[in-house]
């Protein structure tokens, strides 16, 4: 009986210290690629401003929207983005309008390169209180790489007493 008491304390032993064999499997995160869902663009907003300009008072509405008509930018990932269009209209405080012009990129060609060009969307545009003077209304635009909006071409868009325009490359931004 001591034997067989033994026989099955040593198979207990034995059965215990089994050595178990090495793990193969390696456990990591699965990279999914994520494809774009569909073209991003901005949200509509309008800014609207009233402005004393040579003893008179103008109102200046700044709509901006995304425009589905305007060719898409694409970037590296084949995100695309819409590109915008924006109205700036400006009235005197009777109503009667003075201004009234809708830009896109376009408009902006000569003060920009060729990759703005190509890639980049009108990311905004704003009434410049800064600058003001007696003869003339100053705006300020950007193109900019819609994936990246730190990477832009400032630009200035001058409108004098006749309601005439132009456009230049801002240099000091």
């Amino acid at each position: 009986m001591k034997f067989y008491v033994f026989l099955a304390a040593l198979a207990l032993v034995l059965s215990s210290c089994k050595k178990e064999a090495p793990k193969t499997e390696i456990i990591t995160e699965r990279y999914i690629e994520i494809r774009p869902q569909g073209p991003e663009r901005m949200a509509t907003s309008q800014q609207i401003d009233t402005i004393e300009w040579g003893g008179e008072t103008y109102i200046s509405t700044i709509i901006s929207t995304p425009n589905d008509e305007l060719p898409r930018v694409t970037d590296d990932d084949e995100q695309e983005y819409i590109d915008n269009s924006i109205q700036l209209t400006i009235r005197r405080a009777n109503g009667k309008q003075f201004f009234d012009r809708t830009f896109t990129k376009s408009e902006f060609n000569a003060a920009l390169d060729d990759d703005f060009r190509a890639n980049g969307i009108l990311a905004g545009m704003a009434f410049n209180v800064w600058r003001l003077s007696s003869d003339t209304l100053y705006y300020g635009a950007s193109v900019a790489h819609p994936w990246m909006e730190d990477e832009q071409i400032p630009l200035t868009i001058a409108i004098n007493r006749k309601g005439q325009m132009s456009v230049e490359r801002d240099e000091e931004m």
